[in-house]
This record gives C-alpha cells, structure tokens and sequence, in this order.
C-alpha cells in the first residue's frame, strides 16, 4: 500500500480509482457481415489460363541452335562463280613452257599441256572436297552433341508422362499426349522431365475439365442470400 493511500485510509477516505480504460468499438454482426458482402470479390484464374501462349511462337533470342535437319552449307551459285573466276591451272612453274611449245605447234605439246591442267584442277579439287567433308564432319557432330542433352529430356519426359496415367499410352491418346508434351518442353527449355510431365498432366486434365465441367453438389441447409443479408435483417 502506498503512503498516499495509507494517509486516506487513516482519514476515513477510499483514493479514486484509476478510470477503466474505453472499451474498443463493437461492430454489429450485421454491420460485420454487411462489411464482408462490399468486400471486391476474389478473381479466381480461369481454367487452362497459364497455357493460353503454349502454342504461340516465342522470340527466339540471339542465334538459333541449327538443328540436324538444317543444311551443312547454304550454296549460293553466284558466289561459286566469283570463287571459280579466281582460280588459275595454270600457275606451276612448267606450265609457262609447255604453253610457248603448245603456241609454237611443237608434236606433244599441247597434250602435254592439257594434262598438267588436268593435274593441278584434280589436286585442288581433291582438296577443296577434303575441307568440306571436315567441315560437315565437325559441324554434324557439333550438332550432335548439342542435342544430346534434347534427347535425354524428351526420353525421360515420355516415360514420366506415361508414369502418370496409363491412359497417356493408349493409342488413341498417345498422338495428342505427344504433340503437347513436345510443344511444352519447346516452349520450356529450362524444364525437367519431371516437370514437363506435371504441366502436360495438368494441361490435359484442365483441357478435360473445361470440355466437361464438373457439375456443382448441391447445397444443403440453409443458405444466405446472395445481398449478404443475415436472418435477424430478414426479421426486421
């Protein structure tokens, strides 16, 4: 007890008591319930909303990867025609005799000539062609290995998707279930397996139930209206 309520106490009088704090507003249930009805009403995602751009093309950045059924060498005629200009059979030290003796008519001169031009656009021809098989070689296993990793995801994705659901291996369902896997795993190529399955799985579930709605249970009991009115407003 303090000094100043000691003092009171001997004078025969109770200290005031501390003033009780205000008690916090009470909202009606009514009012809560009116409240909760002006609330903006929560916007579900629509069915099939996160595939909607699965078979649109998006832009590819930077260089494409060239695939195995792209061209090795992008021909241009006019181009070998400019190269082929360029080129001489005729510049072999021997080759400016043979030319003199063929001009003077001298007897095997001039076979001598067409042979030696023969030689040399073999030779050059033999190595031209020895760098382009190197090149196609080098740039098909280039691609090759590049895709390797592809592969292995689109094995692995297939045999995922067929571990969902059996029906996926039906034959009349396995066409479709393909096509979509492939374009998912195109359209993500960050993806794994697992995950290509799990969005073809749901892709082809969504697909089902927005072609076939699940029809609403029906409600039982009582049911508020839909202006959010209680049953004590209903009675006043």
């Amino acid at each position: 007890m303090s000094i100043s309520e000691s003092i009171a106490n001997f004078f025969g009088k109770a200290p005031e008591p501390a003033p009780a704090p205000a008690p916090a507003p009470v909202i009606p249930q009514t009012d809560q319930a009116f409240l909760q009805s002006n609330q903006p009403p929560t916007v579900a995602p629509l069915p099939m909303d996160q595939f909607k751009d699965l078979f649109n093309p998006k832009p590819v950045e930077g260089q494409p990867l060239p695939t195995m059924a792209d061209p090795i060498f992008q021909l241009d005629p006019t181009a070998m025609q400019a190269a082929a200009a360029g080129l001489s059979f005729t510049d072999s030290p021997d080759m400016a005799g043979l030319i003199q003796a063929a001009e003077r008519n001298e007897p095997g001169a001039l076979v001598k000539l067409m042979e030696s031009v023969a030689r040399n656009a073999y030779v050059q021809s033999t190595t031209l062609s020895t760098n382009i098989a190197e090149r196609a070689a080098r740039a098909m296993a280039e691609r090759v290995t590049n895709g390797i990793p592809s592969s292995v995801v689109d094995i692995q994705s297939r045999q995922e998707v067929s571990a969902l659901n059996p029906a996926y291996s039906n034959p009349a369902l396995k066409p479709m279930v393909e096509a979509i896997r492939t374009q998912i795993q195109i359209t993500n190529p960050g993806a794994t397996p697992a995950q290509i399955a799990t969005m073809t799985n749901n892709y082809l579930n969504q697909s089902a139930q927005l072609i076939n709605p699940t029809p609403p249970a029906p409600q039982t009991g009582y049911v508020a209206p839909a202006n959010g009115l209680t049953m004590a407003q209903l009675f006043n």
